[in-house]
């Protein structure tokens, strides 16, 4: 059985009350996150689309948040955003540059620590459009990677026998999560 939620994402994995509600007795956790060259992919210059996430249980789920929490305190962040830290822009603008590159590492580390598996998508929304011609099994860009994301998470599962549920988290916000296709696949894989 497969669930599907959209949620806020800046929420962040510190509402790990939603997994015991969505995975009450255990399980995987997949959390794909929508993510442009910028934050919104919203500017006009914005050409590459990429979706990614990583599987986790919700053990290591709950683990990587009680780390992540600890770590954005030690920097004194209320969350984390790439682009901004590598630039030292927004919340980021108050370290030093070693402070950025450690925060980087921690993040990255505990990723790497807490994830059975990353997952990434990226196309080029202007190549895709131009040569794939509009279908409603194959969406929009967005939907299209989500699709084959999902793929990707079906092959994990076929690897993992042991895995009898998986709940599928979509960051809020982009305006073609709801299409259908991407709902189907869910639906289609255990």
């Amino acid at each position: 059985m497969n669930l599907a939620a959209q949620i806020d994402p800046s929420a962040g994995l510190g509402d790990v009350w939603l997994l015991d509600a969505v995975l009450p007795r255990g399980g995987y956790l997949l959390a794909l996150a929508e993510a442009y060259f910028d934050e919104s992919g919203s500017h006009g210059g914005s050409q590459v689309l990429c979706v990614a996430g990583y599987i986790l249980s919700k053990r290591r789920t709950r683990l990587l948040s009680v780390d992540w929490r600890k770590m954005l305190r030690r920097y004194r962040l209320t969350c984390f955003h790439m682009v901004d830290c590598a630039h030292g822009n927004g919340k980021f603008a108050n370290l030093s540059r070693e402070e950025r590159i450690g925060v980087e590492t921690e993040a990255i580390a505990l990723i790497k620590l807490h994830t059975y598996r990353g997952l990434a998508v990226t196309v080029n929304e202007e190549e895709f459009r131009r040569h794939v011609p509009p279908h409603p099994y194959i969406g929009s860009p967005y939907s299209f990677c989500a699709h084959v994301i999902l793929a990707g998470v079906a092959v994990w599962l076929d690897q993992r026998p042991d895995v009898k549920r998986c709940a599928y988290f979509f960051e809020a916000g982009h305006r073609d999560l709801s299409h259908p296709l991407i709902f189907r696949r869910v639906r289609m894989s255990r």
